[in-house]
């Protein structure tokens, strides 16, 4: 029941220009005299590079909850799966396309599936795993610095799930407020990720000194 290659009729032999498509598809040799016919079949076995059916995505979920990762690709041989976290190469958390944990402090994070194929390069993609919680102030009591005479930045950057959406600054000890001309607070988003940042143009000496924030 399969179709005829009519531009191989009476060859001794055919080259076909295979694809990924057509791994494991059956070809068909039949040669036919006065006397009958016999035929021969050959499986395709055609290899080919891994490409993501289904991709890891992020998660977003409770402290104790369960966390199931998947990582799919189409390739041929089959691929290997490699889990990795927060990008190290040598914090290998797991191997197979389901990676499976429960969700606290210790386990968020950036989980990257790598599928690998002997012959090809390695495909990865990242997912991240966010647990809801209070603001966590990244890069807590970092110094920055600026001179007399430039416009100076002052960064705080927080991370959390739901995102947080008040920002607070204090010098040395006084709140300041957002409708001064001395200064300007602007804040960024990226993801779960808020910067909150102090800028002031023309800095002069007694704008130096303690600057804290704080985040609800």
């Amino acid at each position: 029941g399969g179709e005829e290659v009519r531009e191989a009729q009476g060859a001794r032999e055919l080259v076909v220009e295979v694809t990924r498509n057509m791994n494991a598809k059956k070809i068909t040799c039949l040669a036919r005299n006065i006397f009958g016919q016999t035929s021969a079949d050959y499986i395709l076995n055609v290899e080919y590079s891994p490409s993501f059916v289904h991709a890891p995505t992020d998660v977003t979920g409770n402290s104790g909850d369960r966390i199931i990762l998947q990582c799919q690709v189409d390739s041929n041989p089959k691929a290997e799966y490699v889990w990795m976290k927060n990008g190290d190469i040598f914090e290998m958390v797991g191997k197979g396309p389901l990676l499976s944990f429960t969700l606290s402090a210790l386990t968020a994070g950036s989980y990257t599936c790598q599928a690998a194929v002997p012959g090809f390069s390695a495909i990865m993609r990242d997912a991240k795993v966010l647990m809801r919680g209070p603001p966590e102030i990244l890069g807590k009591n970092g110094a920055q610095f600026g001179s007399v005479g430039e416009s100076v930045h002052i960064h705080c950057e927080t991370e959390s799930v739901p995102i947080a959406n008040d920002f607070f600054w204090t010098f040395n000890g006084e709140e300041l407020n957002r409708d001064s001309p001395m200064f300007t607070i602007i804040e960024t988003r990226d993801g779960s990720r808020v910067k909150s940042t102090v800028i002031i143009k023309d800095a002069k000496i007694h704008h130096f000194g303690e600057y804290l924030c704080g985040v609800q």
